[in-house]
């Protein structure tokens, strides 16, 4: 002890004479006797019977934060010092906040509707929709979609793809594909894709690639994703997948294109995520009950459906949930189904 001071008293002191001097956003603050700790700093001489609390010398805010006589010196405990320093630290980032600058909307609060206010999502101004030239090919779907394809091996899903692209219209700039068998398969040749990838690609690679082409106009792309395993498939693969369904097909306008041979081993993200379903008769009863459970069709009408109007081997149906679709259920994508089965996903 020095002259009635305890050393963890003018520890405390130094402390606090810091932590008031200087704000954590930077802006001085004025010297004062501040604080349940301030009177460390001024403890030397002070007489021990003064106070706001009569004989304790102690006011009723000091005693509430564990501040007690010890003797001729005031003392303070460590513990008891952290939660001190870390009032005045909240207290100090919430004064922050408080005197930053608030942002102004652009619309008056007299102004307002009363409704959802529409606002532009400058992530999606590249996308695309249904207008009354588009909708006379059922085949360009409006990009970003997200089309899911599902049938057994040789249905012709590969074939189906191939279709969607060349009806698109603008046509694509660039179209991946990502196949299990990319350094050797020649089932794509004939599209001349921009590049044949064995892993789906993720978000950092995805935003590398160039928004717009040299003229500033925004480069229309394509990822097909053809023949891939899930069923064993790694982490980093299924989280590609997730990402490349939930975010970067609608934020980075990109349409997405999944064929596969089972709708059980599909990752269920994808089959949430999909706007467009394109199936063929599957062979399992329960497949096909899963699979109108998650389309949106009532029950027992998928098998129906098939029944009636898929009645050749390479038959599908379309389920198109595209806003503003033409047609919403139809026969190999381009044959809409008469307005009785449309009537099914109203």
């Amino acid at each position: 002890m020095r002259d009635g001071v305890s050393p963890k008293s003018l520890v405390g002191s130094v402390v606090h004479r810091g932590l008031c001097e200087h704000d954590f956003f930077g802006d001085p603050l004025e010297r004062g006797d501040v604080g349940p700790m301030a009177h460390l700093a001024s403890s030397q001489g002070d007489d021990p019977e003064a106070g706001a609390s009569g004989e304790t010398g102690w006011s009723a805010t000091e005693q509430r934060r564990g501040l007690k006589r010890d003797g001729r010196s005031r003392s303070l405990s460590w513990g008891v010092l952290t939660d001190g320093l870390e009032h005045y630290r909240r207290a100090y980032i919430e004064r922050g906040r408080k005197n930053m600058p608030r942002r102004t909307s652009s619309l008056a609060v007299g102004s307002l509707p009363d409704g959802v206010v529409a606002f532009q999502n400058a992530d999606k101004a590249a996308e695309e929709h249904w207008t009354p030239s588009r909708s006379r090919d059922l085949g360009n779907f409006p990009n970003p979609s997200r089309i899911l394809l599902v049938g057994p091996p040789g249905g012709g899903k590969s074939t189906v793809m191939k279709n969607l692209i060349v009806h698109q219209n603008p046509p694509f700039d660039e179209v991946y594909v990502v196949h299990e068998d990319a350094d050797l398969t020649a089932e794509y040749d004939e599209l001349e894709p921009t590049a044949m990838m064995d892993e789906i690609p993720d978000l950092e690679w995805v935003n590398a690639l160039p928004a717009t082409d040299a003229k500033g106009a925004p480069i229309k792309r394509c990822i097909i994703v053809d023949d891939l395993e899930f069923t064993a498939a790694k982490k980093d693969r299924l989280k590609a997948l997730a990402q490349l369904f939930r975010y970067v097909s609608s934020h980075k306008c990109i349409m997405v294109m999944l064929a596969h041979q089972s709708w059980f081993d599909l990752p269920p993200l994808a089959k949430k995520m999909a706007n467009v379903f394109i199936i063929w008769p599957p062979r399992a009863r329960t497949e096909a009950g899963l699979i109108e459970n998650r389309v949106g069709l009532p029950k027992g009408s998928l098998r129906a459906l098939f029944a009636r109007y898929c009645t050749g081997p390479k038959d599908s149906l379309c389920i198109d949930w595209t806003d503003g679709s033409p047609a919403r259920l139809r026969k190999n994508v381009f044959e809409p189904l008469p307005p009785p089965a449309q009537a099914l996903l109203l």
